[in-house]
């Protein structure tokens, strides 16, 4: 069965009135173009990546080693420097946590290493959570390499990003490469 992401897109369902016209009893607003992702909240676009990562899950008869291979990585990272020692924030630091003094001093392999260090368990777990749901969804939809170069890009480029945003203190968490895979499901068919 192939998902259809334009049925994923509508507000709500709505049956046809007795007449015919599937218009009738329905708002201004529920009229416009269903398909337009403008017209759509960041918390509804996310609700539809969501299912349709659901959908495909259901649907799906492929492995996925680099889904599991990054959030295994993630859990024995964030285990290693939990054991090693109670200060997690310098723990984050020494581990390669991204700061701008790192960056001024020429330690540019935290643009890579930041997004595999987490502040705490919550953080840790619910990175993995999103991360293998989508994970599995999107994996068998666009192959193992490319989606090996779309996590890594996204967590490299955001860490990027963060030399604008992060004035003092450490940007540390997977999280940019979570919504790196909700977009990917939103863009994927």
């Amino acid at each position: 069965m192939q998902l259809n992401p334009r049925n994923l897109r509508t507000s709500r369902p709505h049956a046809p009135e007795a007449n015919g016209d599937p218009t009738q009893g329905r708002t201004a607003e529920h009229c416009k173009n269903p398909d337009s992702a403008s017209e759509k909240s960041t918390m509804e676009l996310g609700i539809l990546a969501w299912r349709k990562a659901l959908e495909l899950i259901r649907e799906r008869t492929y492995a996925s080693p680099i889904t599991v291979l990054i959030v295994t990585l993630n859990l024995v990272i964030h285990f290693c420097l939990s054991v090693g020692g109670e200060d997690l924030v310098w723990e984050a630091w020494l581990w390669g946590g991204f700061t701008l003094d790192a960056v001024d001093n020429s330690e540019f392999w935290r643009f890579f290493t930041a997004s595999w260090i987490h502040a705490d368990w919550d953080h840790v777990l619910n990175n993995c959570m999103a991360i293998y749901v989508l994970g599995l969804a999107l994996e068998p939809a666009i192959l193992s390499g490319r989606f090996a170069l779309l996590y890594i890009f996204a967590t490299v480029f955001s860490s990027f990003t963060n030399i604008f945003y992060i004035n003092d203190g450490i940007s540390a968490g997977a999280s940019d490469g979570a919504y790196a895979l909700i977009g990917a499901m939103i863009a994927v068919p």
